[in-house]
């Protein structure tokens, strides 16, 4: 098994843990998630350091730090934009975890301006193509 696939288990147990922290003890959960960054940020894909950050933005959200949750999320966001990354597992993480948020409309409009640029960039990919009309239709 090779690092990269391991460290998908990994990054599925430490998100469990850190969601687990979050609901007793959002500064642990905050500490969780930073060591996780700090430590294997630079060994792993970029979608996977991603998703650690939009969760990361999450607890940052929890702990009462707004403005650096709102420019975690955003600042994924806007590497997916430039990259045209369609990883599903980051949109989907990015989708899971706002929903939790307080700022989730602002996130979800930008959210489908980056599924259209992504749509225009991988026209053939199905599950954009769903994302694209299920985000028109819940938005008129």
């Amino acid at each position: 098994m090779s690092y990269q696939s391991s460290y998908s288990l990994t990054l599925e147990r430490k998100i469990g843990e850190v969601f687990e922290h979050l609901e007793v003890d959002a500064k642990k959960a905050l500490r969780v998630i930073q060591k996780e960054i700090d430590t294997r940020g630079k060994k792993i894909m970029a979608s996977e350091l991603m998703q650690l950050r939009i969760v990361r933005g999450l607890v940052l959200e929890m702990t009462g730090k707004l403005d650096e949750a709102r420019a975690e999320v955003l600042g994924v966001l806007k590497e997916v934009k430039e990259t045209a990354l369609a990883d599903h597992y980051v949109l989907d993480t990015f989708l899971k975890t706002t929903q939790r948020m307080t700022a989730r409309e602002e996130y979800m409009a930008e959210y489908l301006k980056v599924i259209e640029i992504l749509h225009a960039k991988h026209p053939k990919d199905k599950e954009l193509v769903f994302t694209l009309f299920n985000g028109a239709l819940s938005n008129n």
